[in-house]
């Protein structure tokens, strides 16, 4: 009997933790780098990413969340996290050039 109601236990324990992980995700504060949200950085996604054919101009939601981002600290991401970037398919010149390509002014050295 006691095994019984052990099993009723971690089962209704397993069902409460896979009925609260929508909730957690919902509360979970979002993903930010340099004040990008993982929203914004997923609307660049296709401006640096090393592909065939580059969009002529990136996407509206990127250049707004551009707009919005620690331009600087992204260039500091960018310089310290090379191997990153390259394991993501994230080009760096690309990444370089799509303040501008934004009408953003660029940080000095980037």
């Amino acid at each position: 009997m006691a095994k019984r109601h052990l099993a009723l236990a971690v089962a209704i324990a397993a069902l409460l933790i896979v009925l609260s992980a929508p909730v957690q995700a919902l509360l979970a504060p979002p993903v930010l780098l340099c004040n990008m949200t993982q929203a914004g950085l997923e609307a660049c996604e296709l401006a640096v990413t090393a592909r065939k054919k580059i969009p002529a101009t990136p996407p509206p939601a990127c250049c707004a969340a551009l707009a919005e981002a620690d331009l600087a600290c992204l260039c500091a991401f960018k310089r310290n996290n090379l191997s990153l970037l390259k394991y993501l398919k994230i080009d760096p010149r690309l990444a370089s050039k799509l303040p501008a390509r934004c009408r953003l002014a660029s940080p000095p050295k980037c």
